[in-house]
């Protein structure tokens, strides 16, 4: 059984990686800012653990993945909250959790990205997910990068995307 920890897990996809993982059999610990937490009620009983730290601020990641093979995270902006931007969470916030996984002997590391991110089109949020693709390939870690077609919790930020037709829909691309 392996110990993965997903940051981002208080999320739709997180919560339900949570779940999808317990359910192969993993020991899961989530990740989550302390005034989080709560979201975590309905997998709490599947948890290994919950590690507190916010990935936007480094010094609170103390100890959050001691004892874990792979790292999981789902953290992504999708829309501006908080005051906060694209650079803030898809870029910096995901560039800390992968700092943290170095240097606490993480193996393995897989980033929910979303499809375009590897096109520059100069839509922020995917620049954002692309120069953190571009660290994690550089990170020496065993990793895996998803892009699924499209996670969208923020209808502005798809809209956004198809103005500039850059939203792949399905297939390989060319319909858009």
């Amino acid at each position: 059984m392996s110990s993965v920890l997903v940051a981002g897990s208080t999320g739709t996809l997180g919560l339900a990686l949570v779940e999808a993982l317990h359910a192969a059999g993993h020991a899961v610990h989530a990740l989550a800012r302390e005034r989080s937490v709560g979201k975590l009620a309905p997998v709490r009983e599947r948890l290994a653990s919950t590690r507190v730290a916010d990935g936007r601020r480094p010094e609170t990641r103390a100890g959050a993945f001691d004892g874990v093979d792979t790292v999981i995270t789902t953290i992504g902006i999708g829309y501006e909250a908080e005051g906060l931007t694209p650079d803030d969470v898809d870029w910096r916030c995901n560039l800390h959790v992968l700092e943290a996984a170095k240097a606490a002997g993480v193996r393995r590391f897989v980033y929910t990205s979303v499809v375009g991110a590897d096109r520059d089109i100069g839509v922020a949020v995917l620049d954002a997910k692309r120069r953190f693709e571009r660290a994690l390939q550089a990170s020496g870690l065993e990793w895996t990068i998803v892009r699924p077609s499209g996670f969208y919790k923020d209808l502005k930020l798809f809209l956004k995307m198809a103005a500039k037709g850059a939203v792949t829909v399905f297939g390989d691309g060319q319909a858009r």
